[in-house]
């Protein structure tokens, strides 16, 4: 296998690496290899991710966000402006700006992206194909569930309102 002569970080092993970017970054051990993990799963071989894939790093661990979203955390990092991060950078955003997010933009981008036919509502077959995209194996029964415990207005679907409802809740 040929190697480019730019330097890829290698997985995080050694314990001292760990402990430097533990006193740099308000980040544990555990969530730096975590971060890690997911940042090298989508990097580049010259150890840096574009806007595209760094949405795809966020969703590995968890952050859903809009393409708007994605723009401002890319301009944000990128500080020598080549349109890439690197694993530095990235754990400078998740520092800095990640718990700033809007919950009502992540919330309203994710029914969009869910609302696969763009009616307005979430019905039990879409319902069904996110869950089934997210790794949940649902039987119809709970996909009906799902539907019946979200669909306050009786209607059979979920309107906008009602999956934010959902999101929200701390149940």
């Amino acid at each position: 296998m040929w190697r480019t002569a730019k330097k890829v970080l290698p997985p995080i092993q050694k314990t001292e690496e760990k402990e430097n970017l533990e006193e740099i970054f308000d980040f544990s051990a555990d969530q730096i290899v975590e971060l890690r993990e997911a940042f090298t799963t989508y990097q580049d071989r010259d150890g840096t991710v574009t806007e595209d894939k760094l949405g795809h790093v966020l969703e590995r661990i968890g952050q859903i966000c809009t393409n708007d979203q994605l723009t401002n955390l890319m301009e944000r990092a990128d500080l020598g402006k080549s349109e890439k991060i690197d694993f530095l950078e990235f754990l400078t955003i998740m520092e800095k700006g990640m718990e700033k997010t809007d919950a009502s933009d992540v919330i309203s981008e994710a029914f969009r992206v869910f609302d696969t036919n763009g009616d307005g509502f979430l019905s039990a077959e879409e319902l069904r194909h996110v869950m089934t995209c997210l790794g949940h194996q649902l039987t119809d029964e709970d996909v009906e569930d799902m539907v019946r415990l979200a669909d306050t207005d009786g209607k059979g679907k979920i309107n906008y309102t009602e999956f934010a409802a959902m999101m929200s809740s701390d149940q």
